[in-house]
């Protein structure tokens, strides 16, 4: 049940799409269908995302399942949650049929380097331009302010919002009506991660770097790890579960550290 001034996470079901600008930038797009009413029977109204438009572009951002947010990041324990953020939107649009479109631009190293063992916002944009490229969603993040009813709709209708951010999540959506908005608190988020990663409330131990991942593939993947079969088998999969089951990852977070090792394994391990 969602009430007025809940923080509330709106998932999308739609693709993130990335390309490079003429002086090299980093470049997303996503197109997000607003008005379908969610399988809780919930709905958003893309006024009200539009009124919020101008508020988001000042001062909200692009982050990974909304890992940056304070609200998120305390309960769930996560060190460091501005490390999450990987960019920040240039424009919102009206583009027709009630969808929004959302363009934006992803950080890079001044110097040109990438290091996605490093940099989260390196590994992401990695992950966009890998054959074929990994498929990211769109989340919203705000807080409901006003609700309304309208016929068909079972439950609430956002009306407005205070549109804090948008997340690029790789949670499974609702699949059953193409481009429905999913509509949830924030503590039902929070549920949901805790639930897909059972120990995450206990602990949490994200790798700290290149020399963390090296140590970890180096005396735990190759020779102790269950996921891995003691190391003989290791691969993106076996790693990632060994992110969420031995260091309390979620699934997104966990896929992330895996593309990562596997850039590290490839580049300090070659067979």
């Amino acid at each position: 049940m969602i009430n007025a001034n809940d923080l509330v996470i709106v998932d999308f079901g739609v693709i993130v799409k990335a390309s490079n600008g003429e002086q090299g930038e980093r470049l997303v797009a996503v197109e997000a269908s607003n008005e379908e009413i969610d399988a809780e029977g919930d709905m958003i109204e893309q006024s009200a995302l539009l009124a919020s438009s101008d508020s988001f572009l000042k001062n909200g951002h692009f982050d990974i399942d909304h890992m940056s947010e304070a609200s998120i990041a305390l309960r769930l324990n996560i060190p460091d949650p501005q490390r999450y953020i990987v960019g920040y939107p240039s424009s919102v649009h009206d583009i027709g049929e009630h969808r929004t479109a959302v363009k934006g631009t992803i950080f890079k190293n001044k110097d040109g380097s990438v290091d996605p063992t490093k940099y989260i916002y390196d590994s992401f944009w990695c992950s966009l331009n890998t054959d074929p490229p990994t498929k990211w969603r769109a989340s919203i993040y705000g807080i409901a302010k006003e609700l309304g009813e309208k016929p068909g709709v079972k439950r609430h209708v956002v009306k407005a919002i205070d549109w804090k951010s948008l997340a690029f999540t790789r949670r499974p959506v609702n699949q059953s009506l193409k481009g429905e908005a999913t509509v949830i608190t924030a503590k039902a988020f929070i549920d949901e991660i805790k639930a897909n990663s059972a120990e995450l409330g206990a602990f949490y131990d994200p790798p700290a770097g290149r020399d963390d991942l090296i140590q970890d593939y180096t005396t735990h993947l190759t020779k102790s790890c269950p996921c891995t079969e003691h190391g003989a088998y290791v691969s993106i999969a076996s790693v990632r579960d060994h992110f969420m089951k031995c260091r309390g990852l979620s699934f997104n977070h966990a896929d992330l550290a895996a593309i990562a090792m596997a850039q590290i394994i490839k580049s300090q391990f070659p067979k």
